[in-house]
């Protein structure tokens, strides 16, 4: 916190802050503190894939995946073979932050397929059910 020569409040500045579900925010303000409404967004801790919804799904899945950096991503679905059988993002770079994105899956048998996230070098994985 600074405060002016009458102590009041003028700044604050919090550069990162863990929380216990391994979430940070990187909060910078100068200025009037009255006037500072924007709702602050977590910086995931790390790389993965939040959560697919609903699980088994019919035909539309949601898939909600968390970045801890800027990077350059891919998002696809495997089947049991572990074969591609679509890309919903391919080699796109995204922020940090918790992304989704939607795969119809429509044209597919009923199985178990994979989702894949691919984020530099790391890669995770997240079984999904196809129930038609």
């Amino acid at each position: 916190l600074t405060y002016d020569d009458q102590g009041n409040w003028t700044s604050l500045s919090i550069d990162f802050m863990e929380f216990d579900d391994g979430m940070c925010v990187q909060f910078n303000w100068s200025g009037d503190p009255s006037l500072y409404t924007k709702q602050l967004d977590p910086i995931p801790y790390e790389t993965s894939i939040s959560s697919v919804y609903p699980n088994p799904f019919n035909p539309i899945a949601n898939i909600s995946f968390q970045l801890e950096n800027y990077s350059k991503i891919s998002v696809s679905i495997t089947n049991i073979n572990g074969q591609s059988v679509d890309y919903l993002i391919n080699g796109e770079y995204l922020s940090s932050g918790t992304h989704e994105v939607e795969w119809n899956a429509s044209q597919y048998p009923s199985g178990v397929y994979f989702v894949r996230l691919q984020s530099g070098s790391q890669i995770k994985t997240q079984m999904i059910t196809l129930l038609k």
